[in-house]
């Protein structure tokens, strides 16, 4: 499918062309926050339980008038 894009001149090539800038991007991006994510996921841990509690939207009451 990638080679179907890269074939798409001047579009798809310039597309797959950005990926080899994209993709390491998003990797390093990964690496760089992952540290942060796993801070902020222990600091929760306990307080949401294994699985997160939506609370009751406020004005889902009120559209039933």
């Amino acid at each position: 499918m990638l080679a179907l894009i890269a074939f798409d001149y001047p579009v798809g090539s310039w597309t797959v062309g950005s990926l080899v800038i994209i993709v390491p991007l998003l990797v390093l991006g990964r690496f760089l926050c992952r540290d942060r994510i796993i801070e902020i996921a222990q600091e929760r841990d306990g307080f949401t339980g294994q699985f997160p509690v939506v609370t009751r939207r406020p004005l889902a009451n009120s559209q039933d008038d």
